[in-house]
């Protein structure tokens, strides 16, 4: 049986078209992408876990995204110390702020990297959004936002490797 299978999925935030088409923009122009992204600060998002899930890191520089890494994880207790080695092996190559989901397990990796003064910051993902009656948490707004972002062509992903179609997954 052939069929013609639809490329996103109707309940995705943010479709995989919106995705390769990120990629894409990328590809079209790397240098201007890149010029821009050497103006613009080194930021980090850290999602952290302990068992079950993967600790993961995305680096982004303006609008671009320029890497992710993901670290398996044990779940045995000291998950949060290997993500914030994840994250200060990352940035004492290019230094940034980190920005980690400290709900939960993230609360200590983030405690560790400030004692460690390395520059990160705690989100509440959970917390209230700004615009209180359109979106139900600050994640649902800031992934409504990065959507939107990228539907208009303001947003460029690099070429990530191996890791790319679990990326767009």
């Amino acid at each position: 049986v052939e069929g013609i299978f639809p490329v996103d999925n109707a309940a995705s935030v943010i479709p995989v078209s919106l995705f390769m088409a990120c990629r894409a923009r990328y590809d079209e122009d790397p240098e201007w992408w890149e010029r821009h992204a050497r103006a613009s600060p080194t930021r980090y998002g850290l999602d952290v876990a302990d068992g079950g899930d993967d600790n993961a890191l995305a680096k982004w520089r303006g609008s671009l995204l320029s890497r992710v890494k993901v670290q398996p994880t044990l779940g045995d207790n000291l998950d949060t110390d290997r993500a914030a080695g994840l994250a200060t092996g990352e940035v004492s190559l290019d230094p940034g702020i980190i920005a980690v989901d400290n709900v939960g397990v993230g609360a200590g990796t983030l405690a560790i990297l400030i004692k460690n003064r390395y520059k990160a910051v705690g989100i509440r993902w959970g917390s209230s959004p700004d615009k209180k009656e359109d979106y139900a948490n600050l994640k649902a707004e800031d992934y409504w936002l990065l959507r939107e972002a990228m539907r208009v062509g303001d947003v460029a992903i690099a070429p990530l490797g191996h890791i790319e179609d679990r990326v767009m997954e």
